[in-house]
């Protein structure tokens, strides 16, 4: 419960279902967000989900089945794969309805993966986050079509709206970033020319692009780029200290920045020019893409997964090919090429496109109306 998609929703959906006078418990290691999800109204129980050790599992299995009998819980929610194995028995146990959500594209290379990640095919309604998700499910789990609900990922746009970042919370995050004194060096380097900031912002690991755009920014010495890369590094130390070397061996440091985990998205995107999404993998929704798109920003992403339902090519965002550093090079040159002017239609035309697609308002209901489906069919703890 750190940061993610997946976190998120849980924060959200439970906020939603204490609102709407149910009673909402969420099992995790604990995290950043535990305070979050508290204060919305919901229950933290901790338990060490993140286990996938057959024994743990068991016995997360156990723990469930006590918690669902004692709170007489009606319906268990799994969003990843370990605990949906310990959530699948302790539902088969107590007669509890079970659903699951595909958050993410989960590997399936070989017979032992597809035996892990089959359990998020058991259940009695599988949500999938965006409708490339949807497709996926169906091909792993053809046995399951019709359980199968697409709901997009919710954003709050009242949240997510350029009026609702205050110049105090910008210049926070910028104060934290050192961005100003970034800016000026490139401002110096360029003949006082304006830098353009490019964010990519998500958790540091090998599936978000994050060397393909070092390598693509190796082209870009001459152009007033600056790009930040802003997550937590997750115990990826050795990761993030080679994007550093890398940075360093190519004499880019002015081109970049790394200053860790973001505690506040929604007034980084808004100092950025554009947001980037460089995944080299598919991804099943893309929430920062939708969120910048709120923030009347533009995207720069990736051509693949759920991404590509999130943005109109030329109109909001422009997009490369998925790897491609020649491609992703390109993409910048002809976003640096783009006058205020173009930038800010592209922006508010994205804003205009997410808006009446992706709101959180819709996935709450959506979700909610799963549960009430699954407590007609009558689901009591046993």
């Amino acid at each position: 419960m750190n940061s993610g998609g997946a976190e998120r929703t849980v924060v959200d959906i439970g906020a939603a279902l204490v609102e709407a006078g149910w009673r909402s418990f969420v099992a995790s290691e604990g995290g950043r967000l535990v305070a979050e999800l508290e204060a919305g109204g919901s229950t933290h129980i901790p338990l060490p989900l993140g286990s996938k050790n057959p024994l743990t599992l068991w016995q997360n299995r156990n723990r469930l089945i006590r918690l669902v009998r004692r709170e007489q819980v009606n319906i268990i929610h799994a969003r990843s794969r370990a605990p949906a194995w310990s959530g699948y028995w302790a539902a088969k146990a107590t007669g509890a309805a079970f659903v699951t959500t595909y958050h993410g594209a989960y590997g399936q290379s070989n017979a032992l993966k597809a035996l892990y990640n089959s359990v998020m095919g058991k259940a009695d309604t599988i949500i999938a986050n965006s409708r490339w998700t949807g497709d996926l499910v169906a091909a792993r789990h053809p046995q399951a079509v019709d359980r199968i609900v697409p709901i997009n990922r919710g954003t709050d746009f009242a949240r997510f709206a350029p009026a609702a970042i205050s110049s105090q919370r910008g210049a926070t995050v910028a104060q934290a970033w050192g961005l100003e004194a970034a800016k000026q060096r490139l401002r110096d380097q360029h003949s006082g020319q304006a830098p353009l900031v490019i964010l990519l912002l998500g958790r540091m690991t090998t599936l978000k692009g994050h060397e393909l755009v070092i390598k693509a920014a190796t082209g870009l010495k001459k152009t007033p780029l600056l790009f930040v890369f802003a997550g937590d590094a997750g115990g990826r130390d050795a990761y993030r200290a080679r994007l550093v070397e890398q940075i360093n061996d190519h004499g880019l440091q002015d081109h970049f920045l790394l200053p860790g985990h973001c505690p506040d998205p929604a007034a980084a995107i808004r100092l950025c020019d554009a947001l980037l999404s460089a995944s080299t993998k598919a991804e099943t929704f893309g929430r920062t893409v939708v969120e910048a798109a709120a923030l009347e920003k533009p995207v720069i992403a990736s051509r693949i997964g759920a991404v590509v339902e999130s943005i109109v090519e030329r109109e909001t965002g422009l997009f490369f090919a998925p790897g491609n550093a020649n491609a992703l090079l390109d993409c910048l040159t002809q976003f640096a090429s783009l006058t205020p002017e173009q930038r800010q239609t592209m922006g508010q035309k994205g804003r205009a496109y997410v808006v009446p697609r992706f709101s959180l308002q819709a996935m709450c209901e959506q979700t909610l109306r799963v549960y009430d489906n699954l407590l007609d069919d009558n689901h009591p703890p046993q």
